[in-house]
């Protein structure tokens, strides 16, 4: 090789002191053998290197394409998840306004019916006041009649019968009442 350098330089010498001033063909030849020479070495020196870099490179994209699949993946199923999710709260919204709706029925069925139980408890608690209050006005105008009886019985009584008959009617009138009053 550096003989190459040499002999291009001994060309491009004699060549200068030339008297042709034409293109230099030789020298053009030299360059470019050399050009390609170095070029050569560069590749068979650096082949390995430039093939591990490359191979490096190619391994890098696939982890990183492989990783982007494996997050769109995780993505995916994370999506999924929220959208099962989502349709499960949904339907138990759903099932909780039907059986909140189905509660406040039964509720309202509920209180409908005790109501009318009360109804119907107040209407026989009225119809039982109703009828002791009628009884306890019978016998206060039993008692009221009776009384006036015996006042007007006795009144009259005094006047019509003697004072032996009177006695003996008025016994007879006090056990006939304690007997029925008793």
């Amino acid at each position: 090789m550096i003989q190459l350098l040499f002999f291009a330089t001994q060309a491009m010498a004699a060549d200068a002191h030339g008297a042709d001033h034409g293109i230099p063909w030789s020298t053009m030849f030299v360059q470019a053998f050399n050009f390609f020479v170095l070029i050569g070495l560069l590749i068979f020196l650096m082949r390995k290197a430039v093939k591990a870099h490359f191979a490096n490179r190619a391994t890098e994209y696939t982890q990183l394409v492989q990783r982007a699949e494996h997050a769109r993946q995780a993505a995916e199923k994370a999506k999924q998840e929220v959208e099962q999710r989502l349709a499960h709260l949904d339907a138990g919204a759903m099932t909780s306004v039907a059986q909140a709706e189905a509660e406040a029925a039964k509720l309202k069925a509920r209180l409908v019916e005790e109501a009318k139980q009360m109804t119907l408890k107040l209407e026989q608690e009225a119809q039982n006041t109703v009828a002791v209050e009628l009884e306890k006005a019978k016998a206060e105008l039993r008692r009221d009649l009776l009384s006036k009886a015996l006042a007007g019985s006795k009144d009259s009584l005094s006047k019509n019968l003697g004072s032996s008959d009177q006695k003996k009617l008025q016994n007879e009138f006090a056990e006939k009442i304690q007997v029925v009053g008793g």
